[in-house]
């Protein structure tokens, strides 16, 4: 490897100031302000070009896939609350046998009391379904009266 070096003057140093007009002692130059690289993503921080967040979507403003996705995943009640919000839910919400029928395995399951108490399931509609206990269960639900363990309420 070879180094060259090349005569000519000597690099000037970088301009410094004194304690005083009167001292020669030299000391550092102040520091230099920089702002920080604005990322072009953000917004600048002018008061014009700055416009409110866009507010966060709400179930009726997402695309049905995704509606049908999420309802897709609610219990019975839930499916049934959300059905009789609106038209839109009432036509696109499955309240249907199967969701019934896992609700109230679902039930059996967590040794919840079953809704029919012993009269027999009506699957056929939402309204003979929720004759009965399924009001009364679901009125429980919204004040999370099932929340709290009971240890005599389920089917034996």
């Amino acid at each position: 490897m070879t180094l060259i070096l090349r005569a000519g003057p000597a690099p000037t140093p970088p301009p410094s100031t004194s304690c005083s007009p009167s001292c020669s002692h030299p000391t550092r130059a102040p520091p230099r302000q920089t702002t920080p690289p604005q990322d072009p993503s953000t917004p600048q921080n002018d008061s014009e070009n700055r416009t409110p967040p866009p507010p966060p979507p709400t179930l009726p403003t997402l695309p049905p896939e995704l509606q049908s996705l999420i309802t897709a995943h609610l219990s019975y009640p839930d499916a049934l609350s959300l059905k009789h919000t609106n038209r839109h839910f009432f036509q696109t919400t499955d309240t249907g046998v199967r969701l019934k029928v896992a609700w109230l395995l679902e039930r059996r399951d967590q040794r919840l009391a079953c809704p029919s108490c012993g009269r027999g399931c009506d699957l056929a509609s939402d309204l003979r379904f929720c004759r009965g206990g399924v009001a009364r269960v679901i009125r429980r639900r919204r004040m999370h009266g099932e929340c709290e363990s009971r240890a005599g309420l389920g089917w034996t």
